[in-house]
């Protein structure tokens, strides 16, 4: 799991300012555990393949839960 911050602060058309990156994570473990798990957690923001955009909030709960 990678986080990387792509905008100093969120903006009125795009609030996403962290790109989350999965990509050294089995695919079926983001599908079947850390997907359901962000919507169940009604964490912030958008998916991308194993790419999760989100807020500093959204990147803090997933560092938290998934590192």
């Amino acid at each position: 799991m990678r986080v990387q911050q792509i905008l100093p602060r969120p903006k009125k058309n795009y609030p996403w300012n962290y790109r989350i990156d999965f990509g050294d994570t089995k695919l079926g473990k983001i599908w079947m555990e850390i997907q359901p798990w962000s919507k169940q957690m009604e964490v912030p923001g958008v998916w991308t393949g194993s790419v999760f955009y989100t807020n500093q909030q959204g990147a803090t709960m997933c560092v938290l839960r998934w590192s």
